[in-house]
């Protein structure tokens, strides 16, 4: 039986169709495009504007004369952009003073005030709104200099702190040449103090930290000797663990000081003692005098 499938399409209809095609799906490929092209232009702008970071390499067997003497190239760039931001922020301050007065200066004419007169008291306060929006910008900018500088002089204090206090690295450790002996105990132990550090104190104000930070240090000076058999040994490096409600303390684990308001609760794993270390009969090979 024939079914009228009705007229068939010509080339003109084809025609029709694919412009009605190409008219719908053309707005959605404009929208995704301009929605990754904005992207793109917000992330780029972003970071252009964003201040970088600036990174400190400190040599972990650096000595305090010599982490000075790298740190302090990063601290002068900061304090030139101080200063340079601090010149900027009294001109813009001048600029708005001078802007504000004369604002005040048009309000204060009779009211019957020209057409050129109220267009130039539009302009005035246009560019008195800049000028402050420029000065909060150039502040924020200066506090976030302030900031990085701060946190530069911090670091650089504690970094000399632990090379005082013989917790990272210390003179006893150098050889005649002034070179460092066993520099992978030394990167070890440098590793696992630092993060015994962050684990334990990472909660609190400055004060608070600084004297959790010392109650660390106290507790893993007396264990410089074990850690370096556990390193010879090939064994785990000790590390610092929160005892858990109902846990039985882990074998080879001693508790630190509980009646230390920051070490109340944490214990030290440390490793099995009877292992025997490689072989130590090479001077180079001892345990550096730090550690004993």
């Amino acid at each position: 039986m024939h079914q009228d499938r009705g007229p068939m399409p010509s080339d003109d209809d084809d025609g029709l169709y694919g412009l009605n095609l190409v008219s719908i799906v053309l707005p959605f490929v404009a929208t995704i495009l301009s929605l990754f092209f904005g992207m793109f232009i917000g992330g780029a702008a972003v970071w252009i504007l964003k201040p970088a970071p600036q990174p400190i390499e400190l040599v972990k067997s650096a000595s305090i004369a010599e982490l000075q003497l790298m740190c302090q190239p990063v601290m002068d760039q900061q304090m030139t952009q101080i200063t340079k931001i601090r010149e900027e922020i009294t001109a813009l301050e001048a600029e708005v003073l001078a802007r504000e007065a004369e604002v005040d200066e048009l309000r204060s004419r009779s009211a019957a005030q020209d057409e050129a007169a109220a267009a130039r008291l539009a302009d005035a306060s246009q560019a008195l709104a800049s000028a402050r929006r420029q000065l909060r910008k150039l502040n924020d900018v200066k506090e976030q200099l302030v900031e990085q500088l701060t946190l530069t002089k911090e670091r650089l204090v504690q970094t000399e702190a632990n090379l005082q206090n013989q917790v990272a690295v210390s003179e006893a450790l150098r050889d005649e040449n002034f070179d460092l002996r066993d520099d992978v105990i030394v990167q070890h132990w440098f590793r696992v103090v630092n993060d015994a550090k962050l684990k334990i104190c990472e909660k609190g104000g400055k004060k608070k930290t600084e004297a959790c930070r010392e109650s660390v240090d106290i507790e893993l000076s007396s264990i410089k000797r074990e850690f370096v058999h556990c390193i010879r040994s090939n064994q785990a490096a000790p590390s610092v663990e929160l005892l858990q409600k109902g846990q039985d303390l882990p074998h080879f684990a001693r508790m630190f000081d509980q009646e230390s308001r920051f070490l109340a609760g944490w214990y030290l794993q440390m490793c099995d003692p009877t292992l025997p270390e490689v072989d130590v009969s090479d001077p180079a090979l001892a345990a550096p005098t730090a550690f004993r």
